[in-house]
């Protein structure tokens, strides 16, 4: 089973706490840190069954990553890349910048009612590229990710984060984010071409129970504004190896996504829990 990018996303925050290591100016001076760093894990995460759905599904989610030198990460990237091979080209205490290659998840029309008479969308792969910049607690950055196939566009990312200790080994963290997209991946999420929007008008007609009046018309939006987001997450480390992580978002549908027949809810929740150990 796979998972959409945002939804590893909404991990990063906690999972900073498994995988970066300690500053350098912390570490005794007598041991170097190992070349390869591991973190293995799961969790579940409960939200909608796709971007705008009014349906909710519960995924069991592993978690597997893999770094070498804190520099070419497998997995979830720290870096606000998302999930899938990322490189830090630049690194430094305060400024990171990652390129990487990820992917989305398939989105087939059996997932959901609202889903009905649309094309079956195949496993997306991107190109990911990510700036982040840290003044102590506080973090800003900008990720980015072009579609490179199935015309599925382009989208950027801009994020807001604030981390703070509340108790002894435990952090709570909030974030804000907006999300702007061209109109190939506004087409992308939302668009009904006219050959779905027919096949969408004759399962009306039959009387499908899935689809509502006016659901049979096509759709093309125009780039912008996608959504603007929200995310609390709280971490605990058990040890300086395992690690207990919670998380919550809300993502807020802009209006002209939302005048799309495939959204049935403008404003979607999930929320999510896990354990990480690093190797």
């Amino acid at each position: 089973m796979r998972y959409t990018l945002s939804t590893l996303t909404l991990l990063l925050p906690a999972l900073l706490f498994a995988q970066e290591p300690a500053p350098a100016d912390a570490a005794p001076r007598a041991a170097a840190p190992p070349a390869f760093a591991f973190t293995l894990g799961a969790g579940v995460f409960a939200g909608p069954k796709y971007l705008g759905s009014d349906e909710t599904r519960v995924l069991p989610i592993p978690i597997a990553g893999v770094s070498y030198r804190n520099r070419v990460f497998l997995g979830p990237s720290p870096n606000g890349v998302g999930a899938g091979l990322a490189v830090n080209l630049v690194q430094t205490r305060a400024l990171t910048l990652s390129v990487g290659l990820g992917g989305s998840e398939p989105r087939p029309e059996d997932r959901a009612d609202a889903l009905a008479g649309m094309d079956d969308r195949r496993l997306g792969i991107a190109t990911l590229s990510g700036l982040t910049y840290r003044y102590g607690p506080v973090s800003a950055g900008v990720a980015v990710s072009a579609g490179l196939r199935d015309n599925a566009g382009v989208t950027g990312t801009g994020n807001l984060g604030l981390t703070l200790p509340v108790l002894s080994r435990t952090f709570f963290s909030l974030g804000g984010s907006v999300t702007l997209a061209n109109q190939d991946a506004m087409r992308y999420d939302f668009g009904i071409t006219p050959g779905e929007a027919t096949r969408r008008a004759a399962l009306i007609t039959a009387g499908d129970g899935r689809l509502r009046a006016g659901d049979g018309l096509p759709y093309t939006p125009s780039g912008g504004v996608r959504d603007v987001g929200a995310t609390a997450s709280l971490a605990h480390m058990l040890s300086p190896r395992w690690s207990l992580f919670g998380f919550g978002a809300v993502t807020r549908l802009s209006d002209r996504a939302a005048k799309s027949s495939l959204v049935r809810r403008q404003t979607g929740w999930s929320t999510g829990a896990g354990f990480t150990v690093g190797l």
